[in-house]
């Protein structure tokens, strides 16, 4: 999904809906970041929890920079963005 699909699908809304996400295992989350990270393309998706992409510390040839949302942070979880 793109920025403008996101923002058009939003406009259909009142603008005082909560927005949430997935929480790590049930429910829902606020959201608490909306970050930018360089990714790319999962190579080798061996789990059904691993991620469609992965995140990358550099931009190379098979990446794209995106913006992640996200709620709380969980123990273990390790998310680096290009905003720190």
């Amino acid at each position: 999904m793109t920025i403008n699909i996101l923002i058009k699908k939003l406009k259909e809304l009142p603008g005082e809906t909560q927005v949430l996400v997935q929480g790590y295992e049930n429910g829902f989350d606020d959201i608490r970041f909306v970050r930018s990270a360089t990714v790319c393309k999962n190579p080798k998706i061996g789990n059904w929890w691993d991620g469609e992409y992965m995140v990358m510390e550099k931009a190379g040839k098979n990446t794209q920079l995106v913006v992640v949302i996200t709620g709380n942070p969980r123990q273990g979880q390790n998310f680096v963005t290009q905003d720190g």
